[in-house]
């Protein structure tokens, strides 16, 4: 497998962060949705705190990993799309990109904002030695607005993520292209 992208296939490390990204928002959407429906009881309170703590954490691992991806895709470049796509796809594959890449930022960003807002640290993984600095000061209206973001970003990217995959799949068992292939672990792709 070839370490950087052609002009015809995605690269190892292209591949990596795809992944890794995929693997990673996905979970924590799932374990966002998770929390976010728990009582806020005694019984659940610690189970709950330690579900935030990771979730901002891997957030945060998040945020990094799309700075280097963005970093990575500047100095590689980028297969261009198959060809045989009409341009409604092309510029919605353009699209569905950007917002990938926006939320991968913006969602990230906003938590660790609304915790600051909130006036709570971020530690990650719990670490005091670990602790990132505060992005606002504390103000409980802006922390409202933060979270509303949050959850707004987070439920159109569901959706974004429903349609991406939705649209590799279409290409890989209907137009049978290499749409899919290429960004497949351990595939060519050409």
């Amino acid at each position: 497998m070839q370490f950087k992208n052609t002009d015809k296939s995605y690269g190892a490390v292209t591949k990596t962060f795809h992944w890794l990204s995929a693997l990673l928002v996905i979970g924590l959407i799932c374990v966002g949705l998770y929390f976010s429906d728990m009582p806020n009881s005694p019984a659940t309170m610690h189970t709950k705190l330690q579900l935030v703590t990771m979730h901002k954490s891997f957030g945060i691992i998040v945020l990094c990993l799309t700075v280097l991806r963005i970093i990575w895709h500047i100095y590689t470049r980028k297969p261009g799309l198959v060809d045989g796509m009409k341009k409604w796809e092309r510029v919605a594959a353009k699209g569905a990109h950007y917002f990938l890449y926006f939320a991968m930022l913006a969602l990230p960003l906003s938590g660790w904002g609304l915790t600051s807002a909130a006036g709570r640290p971020v530690k990650l993984f719990g670490l005091d030695a670990l602790t990132l600095p505060d992005l606002v000061a504390k103000n409980h209206d802006l922390k409202e607005t933060l979270e509303d973001f949050h959850s707004t970003v987070a439920w159109i990217l569901i959706g974004v993520i429903a349609v991406h995959a939705a649209a590799a799949l279409k290409h890989h068992i209907i137009e049978k292209d290499s749409t899919l292939r290429r960004m497949l672990p351990f595939c060519k792709g050409e």
